[in-house]
């Protein structure tokens, strides 16, 4: 690994609290208002490389923190090599170790908290680079939201597995940490965990592309290094901030979103599906995961999914409403307004003592009022 020395920095160095930080702010015209992102290093901690692509989230409108995980012990790239790694990690140097999860978890937790509570961001993307991607792993629970993982390292399956929002992973194709068969394994245990997922694996490079040498021979490098880049802000613009800006200001006639829930039938609200119809996107919400957070996350206008669903002047299409509405209001107080029951009305009809306001539901009309053929008569 080298790095680009000739780079210079864009942002500045802050404190927070007893760690030393690097803070890269957007520009202010192009800046997410309720977004930002912590950068949670490699080994080799703040230097020109991650001061760098921090700047890069920083100019596509994220501003983003690097802190010092290690307090002071990161190493050098010069020393790289003749260090060793196990021993560094459990023990540190000059009494600023041991570097394990007990040292560096409230590391990552003054981080998280200083762009919430210091800068007021409400929603917080995590970009990790081989050590520091346990860390975003693990802290899905302290408060991030969208991750996004470059060449994992050390992540242990149940810390996967409890991972609370989308992740996206960038992978190198040979990787002597994140093997073939560890990345099989992820897979796997992400389809059961339910989140949205996304797994890139770049040809011809091996664990640390960030790092490579810039040499323009080095086609496969400069590519991955480009590409997943690219990979990392396209996830966070549509996971951390896509869905909240996409439902905020559609058109009301016709109506633009249209709503349906999955697990009804077992008396809870496992999804919730929205359709945007007048850009063909359909949004897929893991409200057993993700909860309240879901509701409560706001677009640059202050909207949020609560806000939209409860609004007397948005529209919102639902077939057979009844059930659903009364989960979103046990689970999580959502009151729906302004919902237009999508029913097939002739197919309709009451029960005899029922008050002329209510139809019967729908699988109910179809099974007394539908006539049944031969052939279905027969099953």
């Amino acid at each position: 690994m080298a790095s680009d020395t000739t780079y210079t920095p864009k942002g500045k160095t802050v404190k927070v609290g007893q760690y030393d930080a690097y803070l890269a702010e957007a520009p202010a015209d192009i800046a997410h208002k309720e977004s930002a992102i912590l950068y949670v290093s490699d080994v080799i901690g703040i230097w020109s490389d991650s001061q760098r692509r921090a700047d890069g989230f920083a100019a596509k409108g994220y501003t983003t923190l690097i802190i010092d995980l290690f307090n002071g012990d990161s190493i050098k790239m010069s020393e790289f090599h003749d260090v060793n790694l196990p021993d560094w990690l459990s023990n540190g140097r000059d009494g600023k170790g041991p570097h394990t999860p007990k040292e560096v978890d409230p590391i990552v937790q003054f981080g998280i908290n200083y762009l919430k509570n210091d800068r007021g961001f409400k929603h917080i993307g995590a970009a990790g680079y081989s050590f520091g991607t346990r860390y975003v792993v693990r802290h899905f629970k302290s408060g991030i939201d969208v991750g996004y993982l470059a060449y994992p390292s050390f992540v242990e399956d149940k810390e996967l597995a409890a991972i609370t929002g989308p992740l996206s992973i960038a992978a190198a194709e040979t990787d002597h940490i994140f093997t073939d068969e560890m990345r099989y394994r992820w897979e796997k245990i992400l389809k059961e965990n339910g989140n949205v997922y996304q797994l890139n694996l770049y040809s011809g490079v091996v664990h640390g592309f960030f790092g490579a040498e810039r040499d323009v021979d080095k086609v496969h490098e400069k590519f991955a290094q480009e590409q997943s880049f690219i990979q990392s802000v396209q996830f966070f613009d549509r996971f951390l901030e896509g869905l909240r800006q996409d439902l905020d200001g559609l058109e009301v006639k016709p109506p633009a979103i249209y709503l349906d829930a999955h697990g009804v039938a077992q008396d809870q609200l496992i999804y919730l599906q929205i359709l945007v119809l007048p850009t063909g996107t359909l949004y897929i919400v893991n409200m057993k995961c993700l909860g309240t957070a879901a509701l409560s996350a706001t677009s640059d206008s202050s909207a949020s999914l609560r806000s939209i669903l409860e609004s007397k002047s948005i529209p919102k299409v639902r077939f057979d409403i009844r059930a659903a509405s009364k989960l979103l209001f046990r689970d999580f107080n959502v009151s729906l307004n302004r919902i237009y029951d999508l029913q097939l009305m002739e197919l309709m009809s009451r029960d005899r003592h029922q008050s002329k306001k209510h139809l019967t539901r729908f699988a109910k009309c179809i099974d007394q009022d539908i006539p049944k053929s031969n052939a279905t008569k027969r099953r």
